[in-house]
């Protein structure tokens, strides 16, 4: 199929899942990549997402909708992510 040989299409299964693990480490889900393939923008956008949460931070007051950690359900592998997502309330702030 196409220009590309033994191409068969797209197969989300054979990907290794939407998150890293121990056996996945090779940069694949890492942001910006690593090593001689490292983004070049990186650091500029860490840095414009460093200004753009601390924005937010003056601007809102978050709470996470879950009282526990439990709840939240942390995993961690290569990467700390949650399993059952992180509900926020989020509100204007009043103070200034």
């Amino acid at each position: 199929e196409g220009d590309i040989p033994g191409w068969r299409g797209y197969d989300p299964a054979r990907g290794s899942g939407l998150y890293p693990s121990e056996q996945a480490t090779d940069f694949a889900f890492i942001p910006f990549a690593g090593g001689e393939f490292r983004c070049v923008g990186d650091q500029f956008a860490m840095l414009e997402a460093t200004i753009v949460l601390a924005m937010l931070l003056q601007r809102y007051d978050f709470s996470a909708l879950q009282s526990s950690l439990d709840e939240i359900g942390i995993d961690m592998a290569a990467t700390i992510h949650t399993q059952k997502g992180l509900m926020m309330r989020v509100r204007a702030r009043t103070d200034g």
